[in-house]
């Protein structure tokens, strides 16, 4: 079965501003993998058009602030420097960023081969830690944290 684990974050308080947010994960260690950028493109329709490419921090952050002037759906995929772990940052306003953890997904270790879907629990401890605990250890006041978990 699919599981499609998320931590959703209301970051608000810290800064009205996307690029800020972004900035401010890049302070805590989840970065762009291999100096490549993917990012949603300026003008999708919403329809999730990916792009991967080597940009200056500056353009990236140029196309964040016209999407979300432009009231788009703004995503970055972002890995944590220490591990293989990545994220998709999805947001269309710093109130609620959808953190879609995806990429090589922690999960805890231990054998759950009796249960009837093989278990594969998510380690959100690990993602509190790295990206929850980091984010409040930087000044960043967060409103909101809500995890879910979607199986099937």
């Amino acid at each position: 079965m699919a599981r499609e684990p998320m931590l959703i974050l209301d970051c608000s308080s810290y800064s009205k501003e996307i690029t800020n947010i972004i900035k401010l994960f890049n302070e805590i260690g989840w970065v762009f993998k291999n100096e490549k950028m993917e990012y949603l493109s300026l003008n999708d329709g919403d329809m999730y058009c990916w792009q991967e490419e080597s940009l200056s921090y500056d353009k990236l952050f140029s196309i964040v602030s016209q999407k979300q002037k432009n009231g788009e759906q703004i995503g970055v995929i972002l890995y944590h420097n220490n591990s293989d772990k990545g994220t998709t940052f999805l947001a269309n306003n710093t109130d609620e960023i959808l953190l879609c953890l995806d990429i090589n997904r922690k999960v805890i270790d231990g054998d759950f081969s009796e249960i009837s879907w093989g278990g594969d629990y998510t380690d959100i401890s690990w993602y509190i830690i790295n990206i929850v605990a980091e984010l409040e250890k930087a000044g960043c006041v967060l409103e909101q944290i809500k995890y879910e978990e979607l199986i099937g």
